[in-house]
């Protein structure tokens, strides 16, 4: 018996409450009668209709079968239903005739014969006997390692050929195919997974059997290239169990099916190994996902998962694209017009390239390791909305030169390399030890965002006092780099080590205006280092190029802790070489404890313009250590102040030679036409008080306050605190 039980309920003024008093009738639809029902196992009867109760509960036991549930009530309405019970329990036991009845095992579901003789299938040894056996029992075990397994005779196959794994033929022509569900094992074909013989036969005897392939643990060694089919599967023990030796030389050990491409395939928790030559003694690329039909709009692979794969030594060259494209350092990983592929938990070692997409659209690589491989550990070339995240890309581009395959041939060396991309993403992630200029290197991108990771810049005195930057980024529009923590490291405080240059912003045209936000990143203090700019934004070959729109807001530069070896910043916000308006400095802390000094915070140098800014609101703390300068050159706050102790003669009647007076403060970068505010801590009574900027000589401006008597008789103010506040924002800049 199998139990069925329902609440009714419907919505009274606007809530949902259970129902009381319908009445329900089940009828069984075999017979058109009302079905027998009980409260409990088959014991005691229930009569019909049943009746919900307060909470429109009801229930029932009834014998494995079709119901329709019909319901009558004067207060709702409910749609009749069918439902089906079953309860295995209830089945009839197997009969000893039906046991014995030639296909009495497709009851229990082992085979086609009799039960007695499928549960003592004849055992063989291997698939050489399978073939000579020449029997009439239906379902055969083979015994042999590797491919064990029962084989079942398909008296109605006269045509499938022998596949030496799960079809085998025997002498007489008798089909006997084995008896599995999902994947097929490359043991079965005969793969010996001994490092020494040659097992690509045998992966392509499995992969063109069925769809899914598994590879259990073992070492195999593949002299073709492998194909991934549409829609399937590769996947092996681990990536320390089932290893996958490339003996591919300049070509790949992977690549998708042609021309269907890969869609929703899948290859997973297998090791590849390539031979670790360079040049074209060395394996192309390890696993080659490039569009098989380059172009078409097709997007191939698409959906496909890479995950669990640990790939090491594939350092030869192969194609960047199609035949005939230039070539590159082979890569762990090439995607070309993939679409919506992850790559998770793969790990790339000590190949040409870690990750080269090209012309991709949604791929994300998250969770995936990149080191000491000779070029760029991710390599990105015209993709829309690529996702990097929390990987660790280290120690990459040793080789510290563009590689000459790239589709620019200016594009230098770094951890990861980014060219013409739209929205990329690289968040949580770990950079740091590369061999080239930069941990991230970007050019011509826009709208990249950049999050929330660890960046360790360079020093590298072997390098001839070559400094890697953190981020370097060229003429990439809306770039947004935020939360981000940036380190350095040094083997010693000795004065010959290179100084740190951490994120510099660059453009070298003076037709396009580029806008960026750098927000929440820190900057750590590191003993004994010496730092060339925390943040630098610059035009070079001309000062006309244009910043405009930029926000640089609540960063800091420096953190608290021990210093053994005194540090030098010579500039945490250098601006140089370029025109920044309409931009934003502001809320950042600059900070210097003992053994500290930051000769210049914020510095604007060799500006063509530098209007319509915004800076204020910026903290420095020299906590025993040095500040030399809080701003410098043309970076300077959008109000500045001064204030001295000032007692004012006593002013005659309005009109007269002696109701006027005025003094002079001295106002760091204060120009002609900025509006100026003055503030006296005594009462006026009566008196009215103006300034304004009279004179700049050498960067110190003259501010000269006024103050006139309006009274008809004498006022004499008494000593107080006379302030004035100059405005950056002018008129003269909002036009």
């Amino acid at each position: 018996m199998q139990a069925y039980q329902e609440n009714i309920s419907a919505k009274v003024s606007g809530v949902l409450s259970p129902v009381l008093g319908v009445q329900v009738t089940v009828t069984d639809t075999a017979t058109g009668n009302p079905a027998a029902l009980y409260s409990d196992n088959g014991v005691t009867s229930l009569t019909q209709p049943l009746v919900t109760d307060e909470t429109g509960y009801f229930g029932f036991y009834a014998a494995n079968g079709d119901y329709e549930l019909t319901f009558a009530s004067a207060q709702v309405r409910v749609d009749p239903r069918f439902v089906q019970l079953y309860d295995p329990d209830d089945d009839a036991p197997l009969t000893q005739q039906q046991a014995a009845a030639a296909t009495g095992a497709s009851k229990i579901g082992i085979g086609t014969e009799t039960v007695e003789n499928a549960l003592n299938a004849l055992q063989l040894p291997d698939y050489a006997a399978l073939r000579a056996y020449a029997g009439p029992r239906k379902s055969v075990y083979v015994a042999g390692s590797g491919i064990a397994g029962m084989f079942v005779l398909d008296a109605a196959d006269t045509t499938t050929a022998d596949n030496g794994g799960t079809v085998i033929v025997s002498s007489g022509g008798k089909r006997r195919k084995r008896a599995f569900d999902g994947y097929v094992n490359v043991k079965w074909f005969g793969a010996k997974g001994d490092g020494i013989s040659d097992d690509t036969a045998a992966f392509e005897a499995a992969l063109s059997t069925l769809k899914r392939m598994y590879v259990p643990a073992g070492s195999y060694n593949i002299s073709r290239t492998l194909v991934i089919p549409h829609d399937g599967s590769i996947v092996g023990d681990g990536m320390t169990q089932s290893i996958i030796n490339s003996n591919v030389i300049g070509g790949s050990l992977f690549t998708i099916e042609s021309p269907n491409g890969a869609y929703n395939s899948t290859i997973q928790d297998l090791q590849l190994n390539g031979n670790g030559l360079t040049g074209s003694q060395g394996n192309g690329h390890a696993l080659n996902l490039i569009d098989p039909t380059f172009d078409s709009g097709a997007w191939s692979p698409q959906g496909m998962t890479v995950q669990r794969l640990w790939i090491r030594n594939f350092r030869g060259n192969e194609d960047r694209g199609h035949a005939g494209d230039a070539k590159i350092a082979s890569a762990g990983v090439i995607c070309v017009q993939g679409l919506q592929n992850v790559f998770r938990d793969v790990i790339v070692h000590s190949c040409g390239h870690g990750f080269y997409l090209d012309s991709t659209q949604t791929n994300k690589i998250v969770n995936c390791v990149a080191y000491l491989c000779d070029k760029a550990g991710i390599f990105t070339y015209k993709t829309d909305a690529t996702v990097i995240e929390q990987c660790d890309i280290v120690g990459n581009g040793a080789s510290g030169t563009t590689d000459t395959g790239y589709p620019s041939t200016d594009l230098g060396m770094a951890n990861v390399i980014s060219n013409y991309d739209e929205t990329l993403v690289i968040s949580r992630s770990k950079f740091k030890n590369t061999g080239g200029t930069a941990q991230l290197y970007l050019k011509l991108c826009h709208g990249a965002v950049i999050s929330e990771n660890w960046i360790r810049s360079n020093i590298d005195p072997t390098r001839a006092i070559v400094v890697d930057n953190g981020i370097k980024a060229l003429k990439c529009a809306g770039i947004r780099i935020k939360d981000n923590t940036f380190s350095c490291v040094l083997t010693s405080g000795t004065a010959d080590q290179g100084k740190a240059k951490h994120v510099n912003l660059v453009t070298d045209s003076i037709s396009e205006v580029f806008s960026f936000t750098f927000t929440g990143n820190i900057f750590v203090t590191q003993s004994g280092l010496l730092t060339e700019y925390s943040l630098c934004v610059e035009g070079i070959s001309n000062s006309a190029c244009q910043f405009a729109g930029a926000v640089i807001d609540n960063n800091r530069f420096g953190t608290p802790g021990d210093v053994t070896w005194p540090i030098v910043v010579d500039d945490d916000i250098l601006v140089r070489n370029c025109s920044f308006t309409y931009s934003r400095i502001t809320n950042n802390v600059h900070y210097a404890q003992a053994s500290v000094t930051r000769t210049r915070c914020i510095n604007g140098t060799g500006l063509s313009a530098e209007s319509n800014n915004t800076i204020q609101q910026n903290l420095f703390k020299a906590n025993g250590g040095t500040i030399t300068a809080n701003y410098s050159g043309f970076l300077y706050p959008t109000k500045r102040r001064a204030s001295k102790t000032y007692d004012p003669p006593s002013l005659t009647a309005a009109g007269t030679a002696g109701a006027m007076t005025s003094t002079t403060f001295s106002v760091n970068n204060a120009i002609a036409g900025e509006p100026v505010t003055v503030y006296f801590n005594k009462a006026l009574l009566g008196v009215v008080a103006w300034g304004e900027v009279t004179s700049n000589t050498g960067g110190v401006g003259t501010v000269t306050v006024y103050m006139a008597n309006t009274t008809n008789a004498t006022v004499d103010l008494p000593s107080g605190s006379l302030g004035v506040v100059v405005d950056r924002t002018s008129s003269a800049e909002l036009n």
